[in-house]
């Protein structure tokens, strides 16, 4: 209720067409979700996290011809964000907050930020597609394994649908392989609208944990939200 309340006087200072309480958590049973859902939240997304714990058995698939991996330069680092911006737009989880100016300095300074570890996609001059490996020290903790992460997995609209995701993934599973890890995490929305689950589970993934992304609309007139409180 605290929280809620404060909340709705801060939603009160600022005029917008849609005005929101978020939260987060596991879908899986238990109080948190029983209680969001009690108090009217609704579940608009749902996100994996997924781990492939068979990078031994992982090979190389092939890129299509003219299509080349090259090893990340300072100098690429903006390309590559920009491309990826470009190609994630689609994404339900896209914002412009995401990849502003602001975040790509914050991405340089991450202690997650790993470009030798990258596996980006060249055709001449242009970005093809990406992904992004790491290895996040929570991640290694919370688990107690030795995993690291294939992440914003990219691919621009021109080159889609030629096998380039599939060939980026399997090396940077090798990456992780090769990095001494045991497995590869990543984290998908269900409904991505490139089908992207359906590629990660071919490529060996498999779901470890189910969340839930959860909303509640405040938006309403005072009247309306008046009569909610009765």
């Amino acid at each position: 209720d605290l929280a809620e309340g404060r909340a709705r006087k801060l939603a009160e200072r600022h005029r917008a067409p849609g005005k929101y309480l978020d939260a987060w958590c596991s879908f899986d049973e238990n109080p948190w979700k029983a209680l969001l859902e009690s108090r009217g939240y609704k579940a608009k997304a749902h996100i994996l996290n997924m781990v492939n714990t068979n990078l031994e058995k992982v090979v190389p698939l092939p890129l299509p011809p003219g299509i080349e991996v090259r090893k990340v330069e300072p100098g690429h680092y903006r390309v590559i964000w920009e491309a990826a911006k470009e190609a994630l737009r689609d994404e339900l989880s896209y914002t412009d907050e995401a990849y502003s100016d602001n975040a790509f300095k914050d991405q340089l300074k991450s202690d997650t930020f790993s470009p030798h570890m990258w596996q980006i996609a060249w055709d001449g001059d242009q970005v093809v597609g990406g992904v992004h490996n790491y290895i996040d020290r929570h991640d290694v903790d919370a688990f107690n394994k030795k995993w690291g992460r294939t992440e914003k997995i990219f691919v621009r609209r021109p080159w889609r649908r030629k096998g380039v995701a599939s060939a980026l993934i399997s090396r940077s599973q090798i990456v992780l392989r090769e990095a001494g890890l045991e497995g590869a995490m990543l984290m998908v929305d269900v409904d991505n609208p490139s089908k992207a689950l359906k590629l990660y589970t071919k490529m060996g993934y498999e779901v470890l944990e189910h969340f839930a992304f959860y909303r509640k609309d405040i938006g309403g007139t005072g009247s309306e939200r008046a009569r909610q409180r009765k």
